[in-house]
């Protein structure tokens, strides 16, 4: 546990540092003084957002596996390719030279 908080000190701000922004105008710099722990801490809606979002990342993962097949990839193109042909942006000569 020692470990844990010896490194999150780390990335904190010493507040004697003559470096130290009044402001953090950039967005690096933003993202670098963001309070996370206070707001982990006190908002609820920012705390479940972020175990919403941890525990959903494997569902999304799983569907992209799904959708990004090669094969599902081929049956896409070729129902792409029936759309332009049916709208008129893809010319039939074009059509018998995709194939």
């Amino acid at each position: 546990m020692d470990k844990i908080k010896e490194v999150s000190n780390a990335f904190q701000p010493k507040a004697n540092n003559p470096r130290l922004m009044k402001f953090p105008y950039t967005l690096g710099a933003q993202v670098a003084l963001f309070p996370y722990k206070f707001y982990f801490q006190n908002n609820w809606v920012f705390r479940y957002w972020i175990f919403g979002s941890v525990l959903s990342l494997p569902v999304f993962i799983w569907i992209n596996g799904l959708v990004n097949t090669p094969g599902n990839k081929l049956k896409w193109d070729e129902i792409r390719r029936k759309e332009l042909l049916e709208t008129h942006y893809l010319d039939k000569d074009a059509n018998e030279h995709h194939h």
